[in-house]
């Protein structure tokens, strides 16, 4: 048995909200159990290559980045506004920022052993910088 969380969908929770996220997994994971936490919005892959504004263009559609770090709240906060057709909405959200090592320290906190970190699904090791963290921990 085992889970996963992938596709940046961890750190929108407030800090308790994401300590009892983890938790509950644990509880509903075997002792033994693997789980990988796919978190590229942590402070050594964001903060390196912190863009305050951006344009994308994906499927038609038009995406301008407004994005801020507040170091004391530890959160990145982002305005998206979406352009199609000639209509445009905008959409604010905010992620909390862990460190690598304040990662280390929720799963342990939560019933998990670290196993691993790595940049790639193809097992390439973590560094400060590398565009993606993959972490792997087991359940104790």
């Amino acid at each position: 048995d085992g889970a996963f969380c992938f596709g940046n969908s961890f750190g929108y929770l407030d800090d308790e909200g994401n300590s009892e996220f983890l938790k509950a997994l644990s509880r509903t994971l075997k002792t033994g159990a693997r789980f990988v936490l796919d978190a590229p919005a942590i402070a050594e892959c964001l903060l390196p290559h912190l863009q305050p504004h951006r344009t994308v263009e994906i499927a038609g559609i038009k995406v301008e980045i407004d994005t801020r770090y507040d170091a004391e709240e530890r959160r990145m906060f982002n305005d998206f506004t979406f352009t199609r057709n000639g209509q445009t909405e905008r959409r604010p959200s905010s992620q909390r920022i862990y460190t690598y090592q304040e990662l280390l320290n929720l799963l342990g906190d939560s019933g998990f052993e670290f196993s691993g970190a790595f940049s790639s699904t193809d097992d390439a090791p973590f560094e400060t910088g590398s565009q993606r963290l993959l972490l792997v921990a087991t359940k104790t």
